[in-house]
């Protein structure tokens, strides 16, 4: 007989070995993201600086980047490192779930949602900042579920450690303090002294003194704590103005409905443990809807923010579905949707990744693309001397061509193209032919809602990189 124990570390291995395959198979597949250039351009300034630059109107908080930062002097630079930094993340984040299962009450069903998810996978295969937000909602919400439950050991430490990993990542992460305190007034309006509990002084020290030291660049600049705060006051004014990424109230329940319908079923679950649930059942419908519902008023939406909910869904289908008596049954319904759910998971991630169509599919960056850097970063390697031939760069939106092409020099990014260099990449709306009559164009686009491209080979001046590219 396999003792229980042992039963425990297969389940785990079983789990950790599918999760693995499925988020690291191909990791490098989807073409570098606009957002993933935006990063690994700060993780140069970082390496040049040795610090920071923290800057509440253009970027996140800073623990994620010096996890980047490490991830790229300690293995290379290349996207597939960045985004295994995000990947592992969101691995750590299901092994937390799953040594906490028996506090969640969450079955193999859960889990199983939780890895084959399309969302959960796509965009932890991405070097965002998500994975990590997600993994401090996750850990903070277990901090909480301990205090529902009286079980002080790690109450103080969790709670502590997750505001700490949430507050130096993004700036929602308010959202989900907000939502967790409403559940905390909703559920335990008469337990603030047991509040007590989170005066635990070490956790509190850690916390203000790697707070500190991320924000600060390591205390040489204090004034970055100001700018903590001030970083809440912008981003409320580019949430409610949605600056180009506005979405309807519905676009978050949409997401779920198209790609996540087992997760959808979780919804509608929630509003009937809200209604006839235990006390850990109330508090995950809370911070599970209430976020949703915030998200979903604010004008500027990105799909990847779904990550901060997602997860919670997935626990509330399972617990529906433990509400069907027989086993049977139970399974006749969730098998199917776990097959969909694992079908559309493989479709978006490793067949229609650049699709537009999808609506997970955001801002993506093309093949085209990153068809024209993989030319340009091979013909380097075979001919070092194209080091020297200029490229001349004019679009409305370059990312993320200047960290892709970072080893490129002579490389320059202007406002208007001109005949100078031998190779222009520029917008086609711009594109002269008797200006350009020399070159040879090829057009694409450098990424989903964005106007088209054109790149420009000089037949003669480029003779060498323009029969490579055409050849082909």
């Amino acid at each position: 007989m396999v003792s229980a124990k042992r039963k425990t570390y297969l389940y785990c291995f079983l789990f950790l070995l599918v999760s693995v395959v499925f988020r690291f198979a191909y990791l490098d597949l989807k073409p570098t993201h606009f957002d993933e250039g935006v990063n690994g351009f700060f993780i140069e300034e970082i390496k040049d600086q040795r610090y920071f630059d923290y800057d509440p109107s253009n970027y996140h908080g800073p623990l994620y980047f010096y996890l980047l930062t490490f991830a790229d002097l300690s293995f290379g630079s290349s996207i597939w490192v960045h985004r295994a930094v995000a990947t592992s993340i969101s691995i750590l984040s299901l092994l937390l779930l799953f040594f906490y299962r028996r506090s969640l009450n969450l079955t193999w069903m859960g889990f199983s949602l939780l890895i084959f998810s399309a969302g959960m996978q796509f965009f932890s295969r991405y070097s965002i900042h998500e994975s990590l937000l997600q993994f401090g909602i996750i850990l903070f919400a277990i901090a909480f579920l301990q205090f529902l439950q009286r079980d002080w050991r790690y109450f103080a430490v969790f709670f502590w450690l997750a505001l700490l990993i949430m507050a130096t990542s993004k700036e929602t992460f308010v959202i989900h303090i907000f939502a967790a305190f409403v559940a905390f007034l909703f559920l335990q309006s008469k337990a603030w002294r047991q509040l007590k509990h989170l005066l635990h002084l070490p956790a509190i020290f850690i916390f203000l003194f790697l707070f500190c030291l991320l924000y600060t660049n390591a205390f040489h600049d204090w004034s970055a704590l100001k700018d903590f705060f001030q970083a809440f006051f912008i981003w409320k004014d580019t949430g409610l103005s949605g600056q180009g990424h506005d979405k309807p109230i519905y676009y978050f329940a949409e997401l779920l409905f198209r790609y996540e319908f087992a997760f959808f079923i979780g919804f509608f679950a929630g509003f009937y443990f809200l209604w006839k649930g235990t006390k850990t059942q109330r508090f995950m419908a809370i911070y599970t809807l209430l976020p949703m519902l915030i998200y979903s008023l604010i004008s500027y939406k990105t799909p990847w923010c779904i990550l901060s909910f997602l997860w919670g869904f997935a626990i509330l289908t399972d617990w529906i579905l433990q509400k069907i008596p027989k086993q049977n049954i139970r399974y006749i319904i969730f098998l199917p949707l776990l097959l969909t759910t694992i079908l559309l998971s493989v479709d978006l991630n490793f067949r229609r990744y650049t699709d537009p169509k999808h609506k997970y599919v955001y801002v993506q960056s093309t093949k085209e693309m990153q068809l024209v850097v993989n030319k340009i970063k091979s013909h380097l390697i075979q001919d070092p001397s194209f080091q020297q031939t200029p490229i001349q760069i004019a679009l409305e939106s370059t990312w993320p061509l200047p960290w892709l092409l970072k080893d490129k020099q002579n490389i320059s990014y202007v406002e208007q193209a001109l005949p100078s260099a031998p190779i222009v990449i520029m917008n086609f709306r711009d594109y002269q032919p008797e200006v350009f009559y020399d070159y040879r164009p090829w057009r694409f686009f450098v990424r989903d809602s964005q106007a088209e491209a054109v790149l420009l080979i000089h037949k003669d001046q480029a003779a060498d990189f323009y029969r490579d590219f055409f050849d082909d």
